[in-house]
């Protein structure tokens, strides 16, 4: 019986984007708290955001990290499956955040919704990639460490 090994291409590729992921996330922080924030700019950022999860997601099921877990560890299937469920949940809320920063009136309380949106997207994110490494940890826990 062969064991399932870790392409690490696809961690780094993984590694990569979650780092995408921060930069993007921590631009988008810093436009809620900046005294010359628009309402123009927020919206393409957070369109970028959205864009950037859709594809990211996209990648970690149909061909990733997700799929080469489950090949090496089927005994993960209820934990990819669950994550799996995450990506559409985090989808659906930052589709929202999109929505919001498209529309309506710009004002205070505009701005409070934005921001409480959007962190507690963040934070969900952030849970989520946290369980994400997790898994592959679990998957791959004696390829990984190896090459350093």
């Amino acid at each position: 019986m062969s064991v399932h090994k870790l392409d690490h291409r696809l961690f780094e590729v993984m590694k990569a984007e979650h780092e995408e992921l921060g930069a993007l996330l921590r631009e988008v922080r810093g436009q809620i708290t900046s005294p010359d924030r628009t309402k123009r700019e927020m919206a393409k950022s957070v369109a970028q955001l959205a864009d950037l999860c859709g594809m990211h997601f996209n990648r970690e099921e149909e061909g990733g990290y997700l799929r080469e877990a489950l090949l090496a560890s089927p005994w993960l299937a209820e934990q990819v499956r669950t994550l799996r469920e995450e990506h559409e949940a985090l989808l659906e809320a930052i589709e929202s955040l999109r929505v919001l920063t498209q529309s309506g009136v710009e004002s205070p309380a505009w701005w409070t919704r934005v921001r409480d949106d959007f962190e507690q997207f963040a934070v969900g994110l952030g849970q989520h990639e946290a369980k994400e490494n997790l898994l592959v940890q679990q998957a791959f826990c004696d390829d990984l460490g190896q090459g350093d």
